[in-house]
């Protein structure tokens, strides 16, 4: 049984904050690649730390079945990226 990979189609609101954040990684990805080694460590604080697309609907998903009124991120895409 072959798994496909998708979206969720439902929820309008998440699915245009993915896309927002994926155009800006892009974007600060080709930034980033202008800069020297010592610009990106001294500029390190303006760009966004990428979490990929399972990972962000892995976090939605946990975050919606537990229905909290909020939710304090720390550190999840450093976490994700080393063991995930």
């Amino acid at each position: 049984m072959e798994i496909k990979h998708q979206r969720m189609p439902t929820d309008i609101k998440f699915n245009t904050v993915l896309a927002e954040y994926q155009d800006r990684m892009l974007d600060e990805n080709e930034r980033m690649t202008s800069l020297s080694v010592s610009e990106r460590i001294e500029r390190g604080d303006e760009f966004l730390l990428s979490v990929e697309e399972e990972a962000a609907i892995f976090i939605h998903l946990l975050i919606k079945s537990s229905k909290v009124k909020s939710v304090l991120e720390t550190c999840t895409s450093m976490i994700i990226k080393r063991f995930g």
